[in-house]
């Protein structure tokens, strides 16, 4: 999707507001959106993996956005959020990023081209050696905070074919997919995940709304955009859903995107370690069963289930909630997912 010359990356649909309240930007579209849970329809208007993408053509580009105060019982978080701004596959300057927006009012972001080192990171990338074009512009928005696009000046053009990597990493999950607690967007387990494979990343992340709901299997089976899909099942649901009702929305869930994606892998991986394991919480040992089990009745090559604490063995890398991962925790997860994917998914 293109806007003011703007690629929209993560982004299905749009909402123009009017009256100075900017554009609304959601990360599903609204038919899928208004078909799950009350906080799942406000966690798809939140950034988690999302950017926009340009190639500059003068001298700087000045993007502004927009964040007013919500009431969060609707589904919204985060007080604060944090903008990143890549060139390609590299970090902006430290004068550049990260950039922080607070609650309510407006942020205005000047992007510039850096120029230094030019001919040898296009050298780089025509040999094959970067995943995205050098001069491709990324500001990645922040995950746990809703933003609106306001205004964009600067000569501008749309991302190119071929700027990005055509190989696609989809994830559905919890605020852990999201990327809560990361710190930076692109500190999320399943950014550095999807840098490490070499591809471009679709996050369906629902911070505390994964309900795992037949309209979100629907919509990731009807797309045909994607080459691996990661699923992170249960930590939202372990504390209301009974276990009957779960393991039928797993098994729906996993059926239909089996059904659509032979061709295509599935990873699915359950709780990772948390403070239930130490409690020795004997329901948590129940949810991931039912997804380790409902894997492996699919008897199919391309559906891979792979342990939540294979994942994350160590609860040291997580945060003091004992919940979610920390920096370093997101990067171990990451670690150890590429690898996961790569042994099973790439030709030897």
């Amino acid at each position: 999707m293109v806007i003011q010359g703007v690629g929209l990356h993560n982004i299905a649909e749009i909402e123009e507001l009017g009256e100075g309240r900017g554009i609304q930007l959601s990360r599903v579209p609204a038919k899928v959106r208004l078909a799950l849970n009350e906080k799942a329809q406000g966690r798809a208007l939140l950034g988690a993996g999302s950017e926009l993408r340009f190639n500059l053509e003068g001298d700087e580009a000045i993007l502004t956005f927009l964040h007013e105060p919500l009431d969060r019982s609707a589904g919204f978080a985060g007080p604060k959020g944090v903008f990143e701004v890549y060139q390609g596959d590299y970090q902006g300057a430290y004068d550049t990023t990260p950039q922080l927006m607070a609650e309510g009012g407006e942020t205005r972001l000047v992007v510039r081209r850096s120029r230094k080192h030019e001919q040898l990171l296009r050298r780089r990338y025509d040999e094959g050696l970067l995943t995205f074009d050098p001069s491709l512009l990324r500001v990645m928005l922040p995950n746990d905070l809703q933003v609106r696009l306001h205004r964009i000046e600067g000569a501008v053009t749309p991302p190119r074919r071929g700027q990005a990597p055509a190989g696609r990493l989809l994830v559905y999950g919890s605020s852990i997919t999201a990327g809560g607690d990361a710190v930076l967007p692109s500190g999320s387990y399943a950014h550095a995940a999807a840098r490490r494979l070499g591809t471009d990343l679709i996050n369906l992340g629902f911070s505390g709304s994964c309900h795992v709901e037949p309209a979100m299997a629907d919509y990731i089976a009807a797309r045909g955009d994607w080459h691996y899909a990661v699923l992170e099942l249960g930590v939202n649901v372990i504390d209301f859903m009974p276990l009957a009702e779960f393991e039928q929305r797993v098994r729906y869930m996993l059926r239909t995107i089996a059904d659509s994606s032979r061709d295509r892998w599935v990873f699915c991986t359950d709780l990772f370690t948390c403070h239930r394991d130490y409690d020795r919480d004997p329901l948590i040992a129940e949810y991931r069963d039912i997804v380790r089990r409902t894997v492996r009745s699919l008897k199919q090559e391309t559906i891979v289930y792979i342990s939540g604490r294979e994942l994350l063995p160590d609860d040291r890398a997580l945060t003091i909630d004992l919940l979610h991962p920390s920096a370093e925790g997101m990067q171990e997860i990451a670690r150890r997912l590429a690898r996961r994917i790569r042994l099973h998914a790439e030709p030897q």
